[in-house]
């Protein structure tokens, strides 16, 4: 048993490992180049601001960190409490990362294959909030929404919201590296469990 505990202990390190580092990138990554104004806070955009992305990603990167610990402590004290709370920790990991794969990947892949059409019942508002004019393509008529965006020919929507779905697609991506990471991480926890009942015959302290 001491190798399995070893493996998970080691894996736990490098799952809190890739957690901080999830949280590094968010300072130092294309989120830091998102807007952040107070008309967009203040309106239903405000999910697309910089501080709704910076909560976000670091809650979750702090869900994996914190499944990372709960591994490390449960390969040194492999007791039943452990499993279950070890099972409790990767239940709230895999929920948070499937909620960032699912959310951050529609946002990229829906703003990337969006259209001055497809995007019309909510163009005003992406205007007058990111100062751009048009999502794809420059529109006159009708009058765009944002004064700013109205001067610029060459400031469309989608331009101007680059650095979201960057922001979006680098979490869709380690959203899905994470998911690799938790199913992982349930085979050790089964493993470990099972081992620890071979070695007591069913049966371990509490």
């Amino acid at each position: 048993m001491k190798v399995i505990q070893f493996i998970v202990l080691g894996w736990g390190i490098f799952t809190l490992i890739a957690a901080g580092l999830w949280i590094g990138v968010v300072f130092v990554g294309p989120i830091r180049k998102m807007e952040q104004n107070n008309t967009l806070a203040k309106s239903s955009l405000n999910y697309y601001s910089r501080n709704t992305f910076v909560v976000e990603t670091c809650t979750v990167a702090a869900l994996m960190g914190l499944l990372g610990i709960i591994l490390c402590v449960y390969s040194l004290i492999p007791k039943p409490t452990m499993g279950i709370v070890s099972y409790i920790g990767l239940a709230l990991a895999v929920i948070s990362a499937l909620a960032t794969v699912g959310y951050f990947g529609y946002t990229y892949f829906h703003m990337r294959n969006a259209t001055n059409a497809s995007m019309s019942s909510s163009l005003a508002l992406w205007e007058e909030k990111f100062g751009c004019c048009g999502w794809d393509v420059y529109r006159q008529k009708p009058l765009c929404a944002s004064d700013v965006g109205s001067l610029n020919p060459n400031m469309t929507c989608k331009i101007k919201t680059q650095p979201l779905r960057n922001a979006s697609l680098q979490n869709f991506a380690v959203g899905c590296f994470f998911i690799v990471v938790l199913f992982v991480s349930a085979v050790m926890i089964i493993i470990l469990q099972q081992k620890t009942k071979d070695t007591t015959g069913g049966y371990t302290p509490v």
